[in-house]
This record gives structure tokens, sequence and C-alpha cells, in this order.
């Protein structure tokens, strides 16, 4: 995957997301896979699934946030595998739908305000509507360091009111699949005031990510089979 692409795709923290996302190991090819992508907003991820050649359902609480989406898909030529829909994950009513459901950094803010209950209602909605052998790929912020905590407050205006999981919360969350894998990733990245620097940190973490333990890193990556 180029640069170009990536940084399409993945929008801030390129280096420590991106690698998040290589972590999933998604197959080349998905066409005829339904997915749907949850608060997909710019559509980095719905431009990724589409590239594979799946048909994904960009999807967003704010109706009027698809305008990037759909500019960034034409100009890759994806248009016509992509459509738009308006969708609370707290309200998500089907089942067994969707192939293969996706999404990054969104259980934070459905749990706003301290709200696990509502980021439980979003993973039970997810399962259900998982056809009986979807996967569930995400890549979620994690509450991190002390000194993550102490940022977020401090320089984050919402820093305090999103409500960033624990890795016991996100085991919970996931545990009625049959399978779950995750990786943790990134300290420094997240602290860069602009894109060179946030670059340079997220390399400084591809170095030394694995000397960290888990719960010091910032980013979940999971990919939970039904």
């Amino acid at each position: 995957m180029d640069k170009k692409l990536r940084n399409d795709i993945v929008e801030w923290d390129v280096q420590n997301w991106s690698r998040a996302i290589d972590f999933w190991k998604l197959p080349n090819d998905l066409r005829g896979k339904k997915v749907l992508d949850i608060g997909g907003r710019n559509g980095g991820l719905s431009l990724l699934f589409a590239l594979m050649g799946a048909n994904v359902v960009c999807s967003d609480i704010n109706i009027h946030g698809f305008e990037k989406a759909k500019a960034l898909h034409e100009r890759y030529g994806v248009s016509d595998r992509i459509a738009y829909k308006q969708m609370d994950a707290t309200a998500l009513n089907t089942e067994s739908e969707y192939d293969i459901i996706t999404y990054k950094s969104v259980w934070g803010a459905v749990g706003y305000d301290n709200h696990f209950d509502r980021q439980e209602i979003m993973a039970r909605n997810i399962y259900r509507a998982l056809k009986a052998d979807g996967t569930l790929y995400f890549c979620e912020n994690l509450t991190g360091s002390l000194l993550h905590r102490f940022l977020r407050n401090r320089f984050i205006s919402w820093g305090n009111r999103w409500r960033y999981l624990s890795i016991p919360e996100v085991i919970e969350l996931t545990s009625s699949f049959s399978v779950v894998s995750h990786k943790t990733f990134g300290f420094l990245g997240c602290m860069g005031r602009n894109r060179f620097l946030s670059g340079l940190f997220g390399a400084v973490d591809s170095i030394f990510d694995r000397f960290l333990p888990e719960k010091s890193k910032y980013i979940i990556s999971a990919i939970c089979k039904k």
C-alpha cells in the first residue's frame, strides 16, 4: 500500500494506525462480500474495503458528514461499490446481514460521558448483524498510560468525556465471538502536534513498541470471528 493511500485511509498518526490495520491481514479479494463501516465519516475504511472489491455501506450518525468521503471514493473510482447511510450503532437493528463489520475509533464516542452500557449495546448489535461466519475488524483508542490520560484531560477539550476502553473491557465487549485476536500499538505517535512530529514519533513507536507493556499503548486492533 503506497503512502498516499495510507494517508487517505488512516488520516492521523498514520504510522501507528496503519500498523493496526495491517494486523487484520485482510484477504486481497473481497468481491461479493457485504461490509458495514460504522462511523465511516470521511470514508477511509470504506475505501480500503471497496478497493478489495467489497460492497460497502459507509455509515455515520451524522448524515451531513459524507461530503469528504464521497469525494475520496470518486477520486479512487470506487463510488459504485459504496452506499452511504445515516446510522446509530446503538440502534442497529438487523440480523445476519453483513459478512464484515469494521470501524476505527468509534467505541469511545458511543460511550461518551461514561456510558459503558451504550458500548455494550453496540457490541451486541454488531454481533447480531454479522452473518454466521462473519468477522469484525476494528481499531480503537485505549485508556493507555497515565501520561496519555493526563495529556488528554489537559489538552483535548473532550478528553475527559470520551470513554476510552481498557483492554479487559475490550475483551468483555467481544466475549460473544468464538475467536478473538488482538494486538496493541503506539505510545508517542498521538502526541505529535503536526503531521511531521506524528510521523516521527510513530516511527519511533514502530521500533520500541515491542518493549512496552501492552497496557501502556493507546491503540488496540482486533479480529473477532463469530
